[in-house]
């Protein structure tokens, strides 16, 4: 899931127009913020055992 959410950034190495290179921002940016709701969702689910930090 995270390969994905950057995956439009690769498209900088054809050296896009400005409005290709702004299409490419926001296609990324939108995979990124998706992917931190997806995180919270894990941290949530998994046991604070298993988390590697103590939560007091």
């Amino acid at each position: 899931m995270g390969l994905f959410a950057v995956l439009p950034s690769l498209g900088f190495a054809a050296q896009p127009s400005l409005g290709w290179a702004v299409l490419l921002l926001v296609l990324t940016g939108t995979g990124i913020s998706y992917n931190f709701g997806v995180d919270r969702w894990c941290v949530d689910t998994v046991p604070e055992r298993l988390l590697g930090w103590d939560r007091r």
